[in-house]
């Protein structure tokens, strides 16, 4: 039986089926997995087998930086490889209390983000996993890495026969970050058949807003946004701009000129 550890939540189906771990704040300022935990495993709901979902580096996310003492991800290997000093460290005592899920589990996915602005979604794995890769939100698949930076949560999996990926959802404090990591979740989930596949919502968009002297919305809207009849959008000069039917907001901007789009409305179908 498994040691309980800190910042494990565990969802399991009455049905057998495979076990598998997924990973996020690995580094402790990569939130979006943290913050996609959140969203997704009150919600869950499996129809077979168990899954892990570990907090990675607890005082790191705590603080909000990196890492604690030493990067988490470089100590998933043999100790044979880590020096003394480093077994000294929060990190790799964190890596052993997790590594034993890691060995439980068929398969990984540790989530990550990155501190570039213009980071594009990537995901990192060996050649055996392109299948499994390419259908996460990703533009870029590599691999490489357990040979070039070894001790990556990832390439332990591989190294033991077992499935690994990472996935860099891009920036850190991207909204579209938090999204291609909730998104990642459940696609990587439904690959193992422990939840139907995700289906895509389908919109229709059918109104456009064009300004009539100047346009400033009254907030920030998220794209795909929900939005009631009768509520404010913003104001045209002195003008209120109301939405005309219930659905969903995208693409609003301030507008200085006439004539210039300033906002889409749409609906689910």
């Amino acid at each position: 039986m498994l040691k309980s550890i800190a910042g494990i939540t565990i969802v399991a189906s009455k049905k057998p089926g495979p076990t598998i771990t997924i990973m996020a704040g690995t580094h402790g300022d990569e939130i979006c997995g943290v913050k996609a935990f959140k969203k997704v495993i009150p919600n869950l709901k499996l129809k077979r087998g168990k899954i892990y979902f570990i907090l990675g580096n607890l005082k790191a996310i705590k603080l909000n930086q990196r890492q604690y003492q030493t990067n988490l991800n470089r100590l998933f290997k043999e100790d044979s490889l880590i020096d003394t000093k480093t077994k000294l460290t929060y990190e790799y005592k964190r890596s052993r209390a997790i590594m034993p899920y890691l060995d439980d589990s068929i398969a990984l996915l540790d989530i990550h983000s990155a501190m570039d602005k213009d980071s594009i979604p990537f995901a990192i794995c060996e050649k055996p996993f392109f299948k499994i890769a390419e259908k996460l939100p990703v533009k870029i698949i590599s691999s490489g890495f357990t040979k070039m930076e070894p001790g990556g949560s990832e390439g332990y999996m591989f190294q033991n026969n077992k499935i690994g990926i990472c996935i860099e959802c891009g920036n850190h404090l991207s909204d579209l970050s938090d999204q291609n990591a909730i998104d990642a979740i459940y696609t990587f989930i439904a690959n193992f058949n422990m939840i139907d596949k995700p289906i895509p919502k389908k919109v229709n968009v059918d109104f456009i807003y064009k300004t009539k002297v100047n346009f400033k919305p009254i907030k920030y809207f998220k794209d795909f946004e929900p939005i009631k009849k009768g509520s404010i959008i913003g104001y045209d000069g002195l003008k209120k701009v109301i939405a005309n039917s219930n659905g969903f907001i995208l693409f609003v901007v301030s507008r200085r000129t006439s004539n210039k789009e300033a906002f889409l409305l749409g609906k689910y179908i």
